[in-house]
């Protein structure tokens, strides 16, 4: 049920996790990724709504737990700028939620889906692409920088901003990103996972 694009899966997995007793944190992971999946509209608040739910149960979210809702928000299927809004406030909440959080942290696919968020959910403007580079450099600070997240920027910021931030031509990334992706400096890829 985690790769159903139903718009009431999320809603269908919720009332199967109800009948397990003690769920756990990957069973509650896997409804929280049923609502990334989902082609609910509201996708992104569902998602943070079970995490509430997962919180208030007494299950401890993770970075999978974290990282479904901002994939959620990154793939929401808006049809307004409200619902646009609502999902990136989501978004950057549960990245400073995680950020502050004392038993998980961001990693390269936090990072990512961030980023994904900013493309699909933001209009460019020099406040989008602040916010884009401080969060990269926090990125690169953690050694955390992985594919997604610079495909993301690669797709998101204008050559020349791209390569300011990463160093190389945006056109050498479009024909061999593996050589870019492996040229980065290591400082800031130690931590990733690709």
């Amino acid at each position: 049920m985690a790769k159903s694009k139903l718009n009431n899966g999320g809603f269908e997995a919720e009332k199967i996790l109800r009948t397990i007793p003690n769920a756990s944190t990957d069973l509650w992971n896997s409804v929280l990724q049923v609502w990334a999946y989902s082609k609910h509209t509201r996708k992104a608040f569902e998602a943070q709504r079970c995490l509430r739910d997962m919180q208030a149960a007494g299950i401890q979210a993770n970075n999978v737990s974290f990282n479904s809702v901002l994939n959620a928000a990154a793939h929401s299927h808006v049809h307004s700028d409200e619902f646009k809004d609502e999902s990136m406030e989501i978004a950057m909440g549960m990245f400073e939620e995680l950020c502050n959080c004392e038993y998980a942290e961001p990693d390269h696919v936090t990072y990512g889906c961030l980023m994904k968020c900013f493309r699909n959910l933001t209009e460019a403007s020099p406040d989008r692409d602040n916010s884009i580079l401080d969060i990269l450099e926090r990125c690169k600070q953690e050694g955390k920088v992985g594919s997604m997240c610079i495909r993301e920027i690669h797709a998101t910021l204008t050559p020349t901003d791209f390569e300011k931030c990463i160093g190389f031509r945006a056109d050498a990334f479009s024909t061999k990103p593996a050589s870019v992706l492996g040229s980065l400096p290591m400082a800031w890829t130690i931590n990733a996972k690709n």
